[in-house]
């Protein structure tokens, strides 16, 4: 939803409702930690395969991206990022 928010009106004069992005990826980056969470640590110890590993990575950025969102003048990147943590969450 962040995504499709973000690239709806990326080129737009007045650019995307950042309060509705902000919004969708906070919930994003949450239920990304929740899932991750669940399979990296399982019941006989810490799963850490290159994919939990490439979803730990992106989720990190996803978060980074989120938190700094308010600041960023150029929000272009952001497409770019959550489409990358759609993937790893895949």
């Amino acid at each position: 939803l962040a995504l499709v928010l973000v690239t709806s009106r990326l080129f737009h004069v007045e650019g995307p409702n950042r309060k509705a992005v902000m919004l969708a990826s906070g919930i994003a980056v949450i239920m990304h930690g929740f899932a991750l969470s669940n399979a990296v640590f399982t019941v006989d110890g810490q799963n850490f395969s290159l994919t939990n590993v490439i979803s730990l990575v992106n989720w990190i950025i996803a978060l980074t991206f989120t938190i700094t969102m308010p600041r960023l003048k150029v929000i272009i990147v952001v497409p770019v990022v959550y489409a990358c943590s759609i993937l790893s969450v895949a």
